[in-house]
Formats: structure tokens, C-alpha cells, sequence
């Protein structure tokens, strides 16, 4: 009579062959010490619940078998989901350390470094003699070093969105936020509504608790993008609005000195026409016509140069108090006045305030 009995080998080899996985279990299948039994008279019988027991792992032997041949070809496939799920159900099955260098290179190709470094760093411990166990550790080291670092992300005024290097179609989060950057240099940028988009560059250390804190400025100019959750850029010459309105008010003073000083010469033609001796030797009518000419070019100039010394005026009056009305609660406060007036006779223009 014949009786086989099974005997599963190690193998610590596995993780340096491609198909060793198959290799080795089906070495541990193969493995059978046939025993034979020859007697004349009384026949030997194994006992039933032996011979289940290895009828049941005959068939799980199988089964783990089957599911890394079909893990393996869908690797190979770059079927990275399908693969993982094969090895993971043949792990449950068979619990062997060579499985987990498979499920670990899988959840790379996932980019799921974490589970990958687990799966290293769990064969290693139970495999510390297998010369794959230090490249495997070292593995996870340099998975480690690559792992997302958590950013806290911070802005005054609060509820800003952050956007990471130019990706700006999506926000990784809002102010106050924990962002997840990787060691080295990166930009922010920080968006809000009402406010200039503030561009931050950060270097993050691989290790140790990091944080970013940005003071957004308020803008001049806003645009609503995405719904009106983002705002758009402000160009850079918005931060000179100040400079703009100043010397917007003082080209209006300037000017409207100027209309003042034709009116006083508009003034004095007038007089001269008024004061002109018809009779005097040498009198003449176009002489007349001349100072009258003179006089309505002085009024002319004097209208042109008072308009747009009140329009220069009011832009660097609605300039600067735009501005100061904008500015934060925490700013100085500022006081200021400006008046002006002129007519067929005189002008004068007032201003007045404290910075």
C-alpha cells in the first residue's frame, strides 16, 4: 500500500527571482516522501482525518499557488490593483514573508508608500537572516524620506486658499490647513477674495514640525473666478496707488495754480480794454481787438487748465481715499482735507492733513 505525505521548505532565496514565489511553493508541494509500505498479510490504512487534512492543503497549496501566477502576469500587465488584491488573498492563505516583498513593490507602483514601507519593514523582522532584509530596510528608509511632510499653513486675515508650484485649478486646502508638502523648496500661493494673491516660497526639512504664516494685503482691484472662490491676481503697480493719488493731487494743485494765474492775466487785459484811450494819439481799433483777444485767450487757457486741475484733483482725492479707506482697521488713522474754487476774478485751492 502507498501514502504520500507533504512537507512545505523555506526558501529564503524568494525575493531575489522574479517567479521564485511560484518556485518555492511548488518545491513545497513537490516535496513528497513516498513511503512504501509492503506487507503480506495485514494491509496498513492511513487514518481519514490525515488524509483530509491533506487533501485540504493540497488544495490551499493549489489555490495560493494559482493566485501569485495570476498577481504575477497582472504585474507584469501593469494591472498594479488587480495584482495587489491576487497577492493579498494568497497571503491570507499562506502567510509567508516572500509575499510580502510582492505586496510591498506593488504598493509603490500604487504610490502607496506607506503600506509599501510596512510590508518592507514587516519582512525584515521576520526574516532578519535573509540577505534581501537589509536592501528592504534600506528600501524603506529612502520611502521614508519621501513621504509627504503635514505643513500648517496659516494666514491674516483666515480662509485663504492654498494652491502648491502654479497648480491652481485645485486648492489643497483653506487657511487654517494642513498641507502635505515633500522635503525641499516649494512655492504657495494664497488666494482670497478682496485681498492680492500672496506668493510664498517655503524650503521644508525632512524632519521636525513645520509652518507657514502669510499677512494677506488688501487689493485694489479683485476679480471673481470659479464661482467667486478665487480671486484673480493683482498686478504688482496696485501697491502704488498711494504714489498715484499723491502725484495725481499735486499735478491738480499745480494746475489749477496755473488756471489761476491766466485768470489774473485775463483780469488785466480786461482792465486794459476797458482803460483803452480811443482817442489817445496812435489808437487804432485792431489795437483794441488785440487786448480783447489777449483777454478771452486768458479766459480760454484759464477754463482748459482749471478743468483739468479739477479732474487731476478728484482722481488723487478718490485715490488716496480709496486707499485709506481700504487700509486694515490696524492702520494709522488719517485726517486730511482739500478745497478749491476759482472764478472770473480769482482762485485758491486748501490742502491740509496728517499722515
Amino acid at each position: 500500500m502507498y501514502y504520500l505525505l507533504m512537507e512545505f521548505r523555506p526558501d529564503s532565496d524568494f525575493p531575489m527571482r522574479k517567479n521564485a514565489m511560484i518556485d518555492r511553493l511548488s518545491r513545497g508541494l513537490a516535496t513528497l516522501v513516498v513511503v512504501l509500505l509492503a506487507t503480506h498479510a495485514t494491509p496498513v490504512f492511513v487514518p481519514t482525518a490525515h488524509a483530509q487534512q491533506d487533501q485540504q492543503d493540497a488544495e490551499t497549496a493549489k489555490k495560493v499557488l494559482q493566485l501569485i501566477r495570476e498577481g504575477n502576469t497582472a504585474f507584469d500587465e501593469e494591472k498594479y490593483e488587480t495584482a495587489f488584491d491576487k497577492y493579498e488573498q494568497a497571503y491570507e492563505l499562506y502567510p509567508d514573508p516572500a509575499i510580502l516583498v510582492r505586496l510591498g513593490k506593488t504598493s509603490e507602483k500604487l504610490g502607496n508608500k506607506k503600506e509599501a514601507i510596512g510590508y518592507y519593514k514587516e519582512f525584515a523582522r521576520l526574516m532578519p537572516d535573509d540577505p534581501a532584509a537589509e536592501k528592504l530596510a534600506k528600501r524603506a528608509e529612502e520611502l521614508e524620506g519621501e513621504l509627504p511632510i503635514e505643513v500648517a499653513v496659516a494666514s491674516e486675515p483666515q480662509g485663504a486658499q492654498v494652491f502648491l508650484d502654479k497648480a491652481m485649478q485645485d486648492a489643497v486646502g483653506t487657511t487654517p490647513a494642513q498641507v502635505e508638502l515633500t522635503a525641499g523648496e516649494h512655492t504657495l500661493y494664497l488666494k482670497k477674495k478682496g485681498f492680492e494673491t500672496a506668493v510664498k516660497k517655503v524650503t521644508i526639512e525632512a524632519e521636525g514640525e513645520q509652518s507657514v504664516s502669510v499677512t494677506l494685503t488688501r487689493a485694489m482691484i479683485s476679480e471673481e473666478g470659479n464661482g467667486g472662490d478665487a480671486v484673480a491676481p493683482i498686478d504688482a503697480e496696485t501697491s502704488n496707488i498711494p504714489t498715484y493719488g499723491y502725484a495725481s493731487l499735486g499735478l491738480g494743485v499745480v494746475t489749477l495754480a496755473t488756471s489761476g494765474t491766466f485768470l489774473y492775466l485775463k483780469g488785466v487785459a480786461e482792465d486794459d480794454v476797458n482803460n483803452y484811450d480811443k482817442r489817445a494819439p496812435g489808437a487804432s481799433r485792431q489795437a483794441l481787438q488785440e487786448r480783447k483777444d489777449d483777454a478771452n485767450s486768458y479766459y480760454d487757457t484759464a477754463l482748459v487748465t482749471g478743468i483739468a486741475g479739477g479732474v487731476l484733483t478728484a482722481t488723487g482725492v478718490g485715490l488716496l481715499t480709496y486707499h485709506y479707506l481700504s487700509a486694515d482697521a490696524g492702520d494709522d488713522e488719517v485726517a486730511w482735507g482739500v478745497g478749491a474754487s476759482f472764478d472770473a476774478d480769482a482762485a485758491w485751492l486748501g490742502v491740509n492733513g496728517s499722515f
